[in-house]
């Protein structure tokens, strides 16, 4: 279990906790980060990739898709494309969805509705059960 593991699993509980004890702007963060953490770590684990190799091509990646969390994705994307277009085509709709209420719960001077850190919560839980399924992890 690599640390971005065990971040991907803190978030998980801090945005059930969140979640229940009403602050949703921040259980969205959390849901959302999750996912990134857990795409980090696929990337160390299943596609054997230094923290080295990860911090350059991240860099580069960044640059080059538009920013970082557009680069993690698209490099998933390319791995699920090899081993399940089903499951391919479910990430890219729900992590677009859940990127979306992280940036309008983030950014977006509005008050989060719980339903909303709801969805984010359960689609969080649906992407980092694909990757475990679609990776060796």
């Amino acid at each position: 279990m690599s640390n971005w593991e065990i971040k991907s699993n803190k978030n998980t509980q801090c945005a059930r906790l969140l979640l229940y004890n009403a602050f949703p702007s921040s259980s969205i963060h959390c849901s959302y980060y999750s996912i990134v953490q857990l795409m980090l770590h696929v990337l160390n684990k299943d596609l054997n990739k230094t923290e080295k190799q990860i911090k350059k091509e991240s860099r580069e990646g960044s640059k080059e898709k538009k920013g970082y969390h557009n680069w993690i994705k698209s490099v998933i994307i390319e791995e699920l494309a090899k081993r399940n277009r089903r499951d391919l085509r479910d990430f890219n709709n729900q992590f677009g969805k859940i990127k979306r209420l992280r940036v309008k719960a983030d950014y977006e001077n509005t008050l989060t509705p719980r339903q909303e850190a709801n969805d984010a919560y359960n689609i969080s839980i649906n992407l980092n059960q694909m990757l475990y399924k679609n990776f060796e992890i």
